[in-house]
């Protein structure tokens, strides 16, 4: 099972399209749910919803397997975390 520790707002809804074109997608909307932990259509995969400058802890202690936040929540952290992707995401003009 692979757990993906995501939060909410600009950047959850700026990472959603880029879980489905991964096909991920959750299985309840994760706006109107109040779960933590959303199961996908993938039965290996499942989204934990926490707040911004929790996902790097998570991820650091084992809660999530891998996580999507902003740059400045994972530079603060006194353990160096691997990125291996940056995602810089452009808003159309």
């Amino acid at each position: 099972m692979i757990t993906i520790a995501l939060s909410k707002g600009r950047i959850f809804e700026e990472t959603l399209p880029l879980l489905a074109a991964a096909g991920i997608t959750p299985l309840e909307d994760p706006e109107s749910s109040r779960k933590l932990i959303l199961s996908t259509n993938r039965a290996d995969v499942r989204l934990i919803i926490v707040r911004a400058s929790d996902v790097p802890t998570y991820v650091q202690y084992g809660a999530a397997d891998l996580g999507v936040a902003a740059r400045t929540c994972s530079t603060s952290m006194a353990v160096p975390l691997y990125q291996p992707l940056d995602l810089i995401l452009r808003v159309a003009a």
